[in-house]
């Protein structure tokens, strides 16, 4: 019976102290009035207990979560430029309408992959100093486009003779739209692949002090 009426005094005691809690918006424990009640007649351990429980609400109430906004990513600048571009051919001068036009953003010219590297590692710049230099002052946009497809060089096709030599038998034949059988290298094979990159790297490290060219791209897939 004393047991019992200990813990409904308990109990009371600690609805009480929740009570003038939430009662005061500012949750200051200094005005709660109950401590002397509860060293006088509570456990030394109920009253260590109770003292934690207020000193936690207490805390919570000071230090309540501030939301941290979620940062907005900068937007990320489009390398690859849009709007309307001349396609100029190979061999082809540029056109002056085209490059007085307001409307025409850009100017898309045209090498061959032979006509550029005639030799592994030795270039040919002239067509694209060119064409650099008479876009340039019309602050166009240019793209240059690499034919490298098509076969042998000297069998009509775009890429040079010494690249298909290192090639070697990776190659495909088929007959083309005007059914001339063609022979061309794997798309795949490595020896091909490392070429190309060097060269459109080439091309790369010659233009990449003018802002205006943008993309310098060859050919896949015999395309």
């Amino acid at each position: 019976m004393v047991g019992a009426w200990s813990h409904s005094r308990r109990q009371n005691k600690l609805n009480y102290l929740v009570t003038q809690i939430t009662k005061d918006p500012n949750m200051k424990a200094t005005t709660l009035p109950i401590d002397n009640l509860i060293q006088r007649s509570m456990h030394p351990a109920v009253t260590t207990v109770l003292t934690l429980f207020v000193l936690a609400c207490f805390a919570v109430a000071q230090e309540a979560p501030v939301a941290t906004p979620t940062p907005t990513p900068s937007p990320c600048e489009t390398l690859i430029p849009s709007g309307v571009f001349d396609l100029v051919g190979f061999g082809r001068q540029v056109k002056t309408s085209a490059l007085t036009n307001p409307d025409v953003d850009g100017i898309s010219v045209h090498e061959k992959w032979w006509h550029l590297e005639p030799s592994e590692d030795v270039y040919d710049w002239s067509t694209l100093d060119a064409y650099v230099a008479r876009i340039t002052p019309f602050g166009k946009n240019i793209l240059i486009r690499i034919g490298t497809m098509g076969g042998r060089y000297s069998l009509g096709g775009n890429t040079p003779d010494w690249v298909m030599d290192a090639v070697g038998a990776n190659t495909i034949t088929y007959y083309d739209s005007g059914r001339v059988l063609r022979t061309i290298p794997l798309f795949w094979d490595q020896t091909f692949l490392n070429k190309k990159i060097a060269m459109i790297a080439a091309i790369g490290a010659r233009y990449s002090g003018n802002p205006l060219v943008k993309v310098a791209t060859a050919s896949f897939a015999n395309r």
